[in-house]
């Protein structure tokens, strides 16, 4: 879809876009996931390359700047939320004689945002370019921090029930924070070059405002790298919690087992039945086995021998 805005004698209009082209004063045409047609159009109009106009529109795009003859191309990666999906994705800027063009694939808050304050058209391209990535960036800056608030619930779970669900949470945040990581690292490469080459020529209060983006960018990147530090803090503690867990749940089987085993052992022993009349008379036969009182014997033999685990296993704390 395409929204063309400019600004005209200190108001804001909407203009078709065969009117942006011709247009005396700043005009800025927003493609928000342009058709393969919509793209066509605006290559044949501006006269921009077919070939940088696919690379806005490919995911993966790296940010970078680049001086063409007749237009300026600015890519840099955007963060964005939909539904539950989190990423980022390439945002294009192209500045042409009296217009700025912004191609992006997924909806983009910060674009969004302009389209309800006009009145950067009347500041000149130099201050839109700084206002959209301001709040490009500002839009990572809520994410980050809504990111930083599902750490202290992923921390707090993880030291109540270190579950499955608790280590794909963990998972999930450090994916994100690293697709943000190098998409933020590009930025700051593209911001710099973009300083550096000066191909907006920025005035010296222009430079002070697009170098406060560049720290903020810089301040970003600690951000997330913070961030992924406690997350592998946070996923050592969990294995750490399941891994006691798991000794734990060893510990009570190994206490089952060691009730039934030795019953078991007195039972099967007895259980041979050695004795008249199988065998005769031998002084190697049990002498229990004719005993009026052998069955109680071996029962109170069996529970005692159950008391004194218990009383051993309740000493060491097992049970």
């Amino acid at each position: 879809m395409l929204k063309v805005l400019t600004s005209h004698k200190g108001r804001t209009k909407r203009l078709a876009i065969s009117e942006a082209v011709h247009s005396k004063t700043l005009a800025w045409i927003d493609a928000d996931a342009p058709t393969a047609a919509e793209l066509a159009q605006l290559s044949k109009l501006f006269g921009i390359s077919t070939g940088d106009l696919d690379d806005i529109m490919d995911p993966q795009e790296r940010s970078r700047v680049e001086d063409d003859k007749t237009y300026k191309l600015i890519i840099l990666r955007s963060a964005f939320k939909r539904g539950h999906e989190i990423g980022t994705t390439p945002v294009g800027i192209i500045v042409t004689r009296n217009n700025i063009l912004t191609i992006h694939k997924k909806r983009i808050a910060a674009i969004h945002e302009l389209h309800n304050n006009h009145e950067i058209l009347h500041h000149g391209v130099q201050y839109f370019v700084f206002h959209l990535i301001d709040k490009m960036m500002s839009n990572y800056f809520k994410m980050v921090e809504k990111i930083d608030g599902e750490i202290d619930d992923v921390e707090a779970k993880v030291f109540e029930h270190g579950g499955k669900s608790t280590a794909m949470h963990i998972f999930r945040l450090k994916k994100t924070l690293t697709f943000f990581q190098r998409s933020l690292l590009a930025n700051r490469e593209t911001m710099s070059q973009l300083i550096k080459m000066n191909v907006l020529h920025l005035t010296n209060k222009d430079l002070i405002n697009f170098e406060d983006i560049l720290h903020d960018i810089s301040q970003l990147i600690d951000m997330t790298n913070t961030h992924k530090e406690i997350l592998t803090g946070a996923l050592e503690i969990h294995a750490s919690t399941i891994s006691n867990q798991m000794n734990d749940i060893i510990k009570k089987l190994t206490v089952l087992a060691s009730f039934v085993l030795i019953p078991t052992m007195i039972a099967s022993i007895y259980g041979m039945n050695f004795g008249q009349p199988v065998t005769g008379t031998s002084v190697w036969n049990m002498p229990e086995l004719s005993w009026a009182y052998g069955y109680p014997f071996a029962l109170g033999t069996m529970l005692i021998s159950c008391v004194l685990l218990f009383t051993w296993f309740k000493r060491k704390k097992w049970l």
